[in-house]
């Protein structure tokens, strides 16, 4: 199962701070999530969360550039928003990454963290 490994007290929290970043940045009038497996080792694996937001707002106008650097830089933990600090600190326990970019009227922010397989015989 999906779930087994995954520390599901950290994934709430990077859920519920992504969701409230959104709503505050993006005024969002549709938000879709898939879940799903990625890169394998005989110890871990990767879990990757797609998220596709629709906003009210012009997309364009945002800086996902300096959102996706912030986010990757492994120095600070000042991001300028409570979400985003949290979501950082999440990231960088499990170890993750998240990447924004822009799809035509949508934003795309991919996650993935990896974390231990666990047996289930």
């Amino acid at each position: 199962m999906l779930m087994n490994g995954v520390p599901l007290s950290s994934l709430k929290v990077m859920l519920h701070h992504l969701i409230s970043h959104c709503q505050d940045i993006h005024e969002p009038k549709e938000i879709k999530c898939e879940i799903g497996e990625g890169r394998q080792s005989q110890t871990m694996k990767e879990v990757q969360l797609k998220i596709s937001i629709a906003g009210t707002k012009n997309l364009e106008d945002l800086n996902l550039a300096r959102f996706n650097k912030v986010m990757e830089s492994k120095l600070n933990f000042e991001t300028g928003s409570a979400h985003t600090n949290v979501m950082k600190a999440v990231l960088s326990s499990l170890p993750g990454t998240i990447k924004a970019t822009l799809l035509g009227n949508k934003i795309r922010l991919d996650l993935a963290f990896w974390v231990e397989q666990t047996s289930t015989t």
